[in-house]
C-alpha cells in the first residue's frame, strides 16, 4: 500500500475545513465531541490518527461519530484479555459468541469462531477492519470475520465506532465498526504469558511475543500468539447433572437410549412403549404403564461444558520508505484453530 501526499500543510487544512463542514451540515450544529479512553495521551506532539467512521482522517476529540479508542496500555492494565474477553465486556456488545458451544444454536457450525456484535443487531451487521482493511470471512454459519485471527501481541489500539456507518462502508456496517491497527512504534522485544486455573480442568493458557524495529527508511514488526483452553466435562461439576424431577430441561432426552417405541400406534395418534431397561440403564421413566410412558435419557454426562481449543496466530509487517512522501507497506497475517466437540448420539440436535 503506497501513501502519498501532497503540500502537506494546505492539504491538512482542507481536510478539518471538509470534515467540520461535513459534520454541521448533517447534524445542525457543532460537531457532538467522540467519547474517547481516558489513557489516550492528549498531550502528545503526534495524536493517534483516528480512520473508524469517516473517510477524513482526524483525531478522536473532534470526530462527529461516537468512537471509543482502546489502547494497549489499557488492554495491559486489563490483564492482556482476549479478544473474545474483552468483547464480552464491552457495554455496546451484545450477543458475543466467541467460545466452541455445541448448544448454542448461534455457535453451531462456527465453533472456535469469534465474531462482534455491537448493538445485538448481528454479527452480520458490525464490520471489522484490521488497520482500516476488510478481511476474509470465516466461511462458517453466517459470513463474519474471526477476531480471534488477531495475535493480541500485535494490536496497538482498537476503535469502535458505536454507529451505523453504511453510508461509508456498506451494508455490513449498519450496527458499527470494530477496527483493530496494529502495533508502529515499538522497539525491541516484548513477552508476556498467563494461566488461568479452573478446578476440574487443565486450565486455560497461552503465550505472546513481539518484536518491533525501526531505522531511517525501514520499519518491521513481527508477532505471534499461541492460546490453549482445556476441557471441562458435564461431569465435574455438581449442578450441571441432575436427577430429572430436579431439573427436566437440564440436558435430558426423550428421544435417546434407551428409547420409545411405538407398537400400536394407530391413525393420529401414539401409544408409547419405553424400553424395559430404561431405570436400569440410568434413564427416568416418567410415568410406567400409562400412554404417556417416556424414558429420558441424560446425555449432559456424556459432553462437555468447555470444549477443548487451540489457537495460533502470526503476524508480520514491513514498511520501506520509496521517496520522500511515499512508503511502501506488505503485511502478512497467518492463523490456526483447531477445536474438538465431544458428543453423545442421545444428543438429537
Amino acid at each position: 500500500m503506497a501513501k502519498v501526499s501532497f503540500a502537506r500543510v494546505s492539504a491538512a487544512a482542507l481536510a478539518w475545513v471538509i470534515a467540520i463542514g461535513s459534520a454541521q451540515a448533517q447534524i445542525g450544529g457543532d460537531p457532538t465531541p467522540a467519547q474517547t479512553s481516558p489513557d489516550v495521551d492528549q498531550a502528545s506532539s503526534a495524536p493517534d490518527i483516528v480512520v473508524t467512521g469517516t473517510l477524513i482522517r482526524g483525531t478522536p476529540e473532534n470526530l462527529a461519530v461516537p468512537v471509543d479508542v482502546i489502547s494497549s496500555e489499557e488492554l495491559a492494565k486489563q490483564g492482556a484479555p482476549s479478544a473474545v474477553d474483552l468483547l464480552k465486556n464491552l457495554t455496546v456488545a451484545n450477543g458475543t459468541v466467541g467460545d466452541a458451544n455445541q448448544f448454542d444454536n448461534r455457535a453451531q457450525g462456527s465453533e472456535g469462531v469469534a465474531s462482534v456484535n455491537l448493538r445485538g443487531l448481528g454479527p452480520q451487521r458490525t464490520l471489522v477492519l484490521l488497520n482500516g482493511k476488510r478481511m476474509v470471512p470465516s466461511g462458517l454459519g453466517i459470513p463474519i470475520v474471526d477476531v480471534n485471527m488477531f495475535p493480541a501481541a500485535a494490536i496497538g489500539r482498537i476503535e469502535i465506532l458505536k454507529d451505523g456507518a453504511a453510508a461509508t462502508y456498506g451494508s455490513d456496517a449498519i450496527a458499527g465498526v470494530v477496527n483493530f491497527i496494529t502495533r508502529t512504534d515499538q522497539e525491541g522485544f516484548l513477552v508476556s504469558g498467563d494461566y488461568r486455573w479452573i478446578d476440574g480442568s487443565k486450565g486455560d493458557y497461552g503465550g505472546a511475543a513481539s518484536f518491533g524495529h525501526k531505522q531511517d527508511d525501514f520499519r518491521v514488526f513481527a508477532a505471534v500468539g499461541y492460546q490453549r483452553r482445556s476441557e471441562l466435562r458435564f461431569t465435574d461439576r455438581d449442578f450441571a447433572v441432575r436427577p430429572y424431577p430436579e431439573n427436566p430441561q437440564g440436558a435430558w432426552t426423550g428421544g435417546g437410549n434407551p428409547g420409545n417405541f411405538d407398537f400400536n400406534g394407530t391413525v393420529g395418534g401414539i401409544n408409547l412403549t419405553t424400553d424395559l431397561g430404561c431405570e436400569g440403564l440410568g434413564g427416568f421413566r416418567s410415568a410406567p404403564g400409562s400412554n404417556t410412558d417416556r424414558c429420558f435419557t441424560n446425555f449432559g454426562q456424556f459432553d462437555n461444558l468447555i470444549e477443548p481449543e487451540e489457537r495460533l496466530q502470526a503476524y508480520v509487517e514491513t514498511e520501506f520508505d520509496v521517496a520522500d512522501n511515499a512508503s511502501l507497506r506488505f503485511s502478512g497475517l497467518y492463523a490456526f484453530t483447531n477445536t474438538r466437540v465431544t458428543s453423545s448420539p442421545s444428543y438429537l440436535p
